[in-house]
């Protein structure tokens, strides 16, 4: 099984040698190629956003359910 790495590598390489086969970028085939190497980009640039954000909040939100200042906000008692 590929890593998305790999996959996008190949949807790359693929992407270019179609291009350059049917003479244009906006050939029907060439058009597929592009969508799903984008729909892969996405999801790889997804994974990545969500993964930086959890560890830049993560500590955050771990004040937070400890009773930091204003941590009744999640969960904890008020008094």
């Amino acid at each position: 099984m590929k890593t998305r790495s790999e996959t996008v590598e190949h949807l790359r390489a693929l992407l270019i040698k179609t291009a350059e086969e049917r003479g244009s970028l906006t050939h029907p085939d060439v058009i597929v190629i592009s969508q799903k190497l984008d729909r892969l980009l996405n999801e790889v640039q997804f994974k990545n956003t969500r993964s930086i954000m959890d560890s830049f909040w993560h500590p955050f939100y771990r004040y937070m359910s400890q009773g930091g200042r204003h941590g009744h906000l999640y969960g904890e008692n008020q008094y």
